[in-house]
């Protein structure tokens, strides 16, 4: 029996192209994500205050290496970095990636900071897998100076982004466990960066 040529139809072309074009998608090479990071001079305007307190802000900030961060308290309680908003008053952000934190206002003037311009200072970074970092304080000297927690709460140590390369669009921080055991946990991207 001989069989005739008959035209394609139009649900089978349809049917047809669509099979090649899912089998040409997945053919095709992954496309690449390209890390970035942010780089972010944190300014206190818009920080939610949980309170307003009495205290004191004469010293200047051991974490931010900025003219207008004190280190300021409250009762016994100290709080670092908080920034000028006024003569008397600083805000705290107790916690930077939500831009939330405390009000101090100082029984005196806030006195003015005399620092050396750095050209680049992070004092709190928010890593691609979440975690949060905060720097131990700017005076003491570590391969490791920011104290990290994941989002499941684990503690780690992570170094200072190397914020002065030229052209960078991605800055990578080298991670470690902390205490006696002390292990590296390898080469993190850090997505947001506070100045």
């Amino acid at each position: 029996m001989r069989e005739t040529a008959r035209p394609v139809n139009g649900l089978c072309f349809t049917i047809c192209l669509m099979v090649y074009s899912i089998a040409a998608g997945a053919a095709a090479p992954a496309q690449t994500v390209v890390a970035s990071s942010r780089v972010v001079v944190y300014t206190p305007e818009h920080m939610t205050a949980r309170s307003t307190l009495v205290g004191a802000c004469s010293e200047k900030s051991l974490r931010a290496e900025r003219s207008d961060a004190y280190r300021c308290t409250s009762g016994a309680t100290a709080y670092d970095p908080c920034f000028r908003i006024g003569a008397a008053r600083a805000a705290c952000p107790t916690d930077v990636f939500a831009d939330r934190g405390i009000v101090v206002r100082s029984t005196r003037r806030l006195p003015r900071l005399a620092w050396a311009p750095s050209p680049s200072a992070p004092w709190a970074m928010l890593l691609a897998s979440g975690a949060r970092c905060l720097l131990h304080s700017s005076a003491r000297p570590d391969a490791h100076p920011f104290a990290c927690t994941s989002t499941s709460g684990r503690a780690f140590a992570c170094a200072s982004p190397r914020l002065h390369v030229p052209g960078a669009t991605a800055y990578f921080v080298d991670c470690a466990t902390t205490g006696a055991r002390a292990a590296s946990l390898g080469s993190t991207l850090a997505r947001v960066i506070y100045e």
